[in-house]
């Protein structure tokens, strides 16, 4: 999808329903040493996944992943890096805008992305339907766009 040396591997788990992928998901997180020394990095993680995510744990009742249970210290906090946050420091004509979108960052960073067959409103729809191959695309190719624009972002950048 693009050149970087960052390594992501993807794994698919099927569950039956919300309840069986968040404990699935729960269970991945704390066995894949994801720790405080891990860096979470996401576009609108703040305003949006991490919200959502920590609410569908409470609301099935479930405990949270280590890495997302509220801390009193600092130090037992994972970093957070938002691309959409950061990208307000990289454009005088965005930095006032509401939200960013990955697209629009991606354009700023000039970030070359393959035509997306769906967007992120049109996902939900897409798996009522059971399209789950297109949402793998889509996920893939906007996971590999904000780990680039992190990486150019943050000064880490290989590319």
């Amino acid at each position: 999808m693009g050149k970087t040396d960052l390594k992501i591997s993807w794994r698919a788990i099927e569950s039956d329903n919300e309840r069986e992928m968040l404990i699935a998901f729960r269970s991945w997180a704390n066995n894949n040493n994801i720790n405080v020394e891990t860096v979470i990095t996401g576009h609108n993680l703040t305003a949006f996944d991490l919200p959502k995510i920590s609410n569908a744990f409470i609301r099935h009742r479930l405990k949270l992943p280590l890495f997302l249970l509220p801390s009193l210290r600092d130090e037992t906090k994972n970093e957070i890096v938002d691309t959409m946050k950061l990208a307000k420091t990289y454009t005088m004509e965005h930095r006032d805008d509401f939200a960013i979108s990955l697209d629009t960052l991606a354009g700023i960073l000039n970030i070359e992305r393959p035509q997306q067959a769906m967007s992120g409103a049109e996902v939900p729809a897409a798996h009522e339907r059971g399209e789950f191959a297109p949402i793998l695309i889509y996920c893939c190719i906007d996971t590999e766009t904000t780990a680039q624009a992190a990486q150019l972002m943050l000064g880490i950048a290989n590319i």
